[in-house]
């Protein structure tokens, strides 16, 4: 069947000046954000299309760019997100990586939803340490996904988790 959500959303402009993060996510201090962008979702057929900026404002660097369109009922799916801090940013603290270093993560894909190809890297320090690829295909025999990492991820991964990723 047909993917449907309830209601249509058209979100034109998002601005949210002034968001605070407390200590716990940014490490030391009140990290503070701004946030800009649009949301349009359609109910059917189902379409998501959204564009996201998030920059610090607070006298240090840091920012997040997004562009998703998403639209199964035309074949397609078009990901680009970009994050990037340099050392002391909120994603290292909430990794609780030593010493706090800068923290790249770039995430793409695009093209038709029955032969989708993405990828997905997290740079600490200047350096790739994580590699991940994932795949969609859509077959006679139905949805075919398939995700394949390279790296170091058990240092990433929250305690409860790492006998799951191990060997």
């Amino acid at each position: 069947g047909t993917t449907t959500l309830p209601v249509s959303i058209d979100i034109k402009q998002i601005d949210l000046p002034e968001i605070a993060l407390g200590q716990q996510l940014a490490g030391s201090g009140i990290a503070e954000l701004a946030a800009k962008g649009s949301v349009k979702a359609d109910a059917a057929p189902l379409a998501v299309e959204t564009v996201l900026n998030i920059t610090r404002h607070d006298g240090k660097q840091g920012n997040v760019d997004a562009k998703i369109h998403f639209a199964p009922a035309d074949n397609r799916l078009d990901l680009d997100l970009k994050a990037s801090e340099p050392a002391g940013g909120n994603i290292a603290n909430l990794l609780k990586l030593p010493d706090t270093p800068p923290v790249d993560i770039d995430v793409s894909g695009t093209g038709p939803l029955a032969n989708w190809n993405g990828i997905g890297t997290f740079s600490v320090d200047g350096k790739i340490v994580t590699q991940l690829t994932g795949r969609h295909q859509l077959t006679d025999k139905g949805n075919h996904i398939e995700a394949k990492g390279d790296g170091d991820f058990a240092r990433f991964l929250p305690e409860n988790l790492k006998p799951l990723f191990a060997g």
